[in-house]
């Protein structure tokens, strides 16, 4: 008796129960190798959809918009003949370059008492660069201040300097 195998024929008998049990462990490999391989297929997609959610977070770009809303600052830092100046301010950025604020400033001056300033009112512009990086114009107390300032964490903090000669200012703002 002859049993009919791909290929040909072979005959029936020990050869036969052989050859069944060769085709059972090639099975067997065969049915492991393609676990494996879709178990090593399944770790690379997820290892590569992580990295692509990964970079397109660090490649986020930053506009005007990514500034709106009311910011807490903490000011502080030096204005050339006066010691030094701290202070609070609540600024409010609409998303589109402008901003409103109100600030309350303590200013320090050599051989004086220091001077309070409370409720002072300022308006300004501002440009925010696609790498969240930007600079702001601030008018208050009839003066112009210039400022660089880069946002951090999708814009709900701001970190800021200014940038006008001899002027050592600082501040931090939160989104509130």
């Amino acid at each position: 008796m002859h049993t009919q195998f791909v290929g040909g024929f072979i005959p029936s008998g020990e050869n036969e129960v052989e050859l069944i049990s060769v085709i059972v462990q090639l099975e067997r490999t065969t049915t492991m190798k393609q676990s494996v391989a879709a178990v090593a297929l399944s770790i690379i997609l997820l290892v590569l959809i992580g990295s692509l959610q990964a970079s397109a977070e660090d490649d986020q770009s930053c506009s005007n918009a990514s500034l709106r809303g009311s910011y807490g600052f903490q000011i502080s830092g030096s204005i050339p003949n006066v010691l030094a100046i701290g202070g609070i301010a609540r600024v409010v950025f609409d998303g589109k370059g402008n901003f409103t604020q109100t600030d309350d400033v303590q200013i320090s001056v050599s051989g004086q008492a220091p001077i309070v300033i409370l409720d002072r009112p300022g308006t300004g512009t501002y440009t925010v660069n696609p790498d969240c990086t930007g600079s702001e114009t601030l008018n208050v107390g009839g003066q112009v201040h210039h400022s660089r300032l880069v946002l951090v964490n999708h814009g709900k903090k701001i970190f800021d300097m200014s940038s006008d000669p001899g002027v050592v200012l600082t501040g931090v703002g939160e989104k509130q």
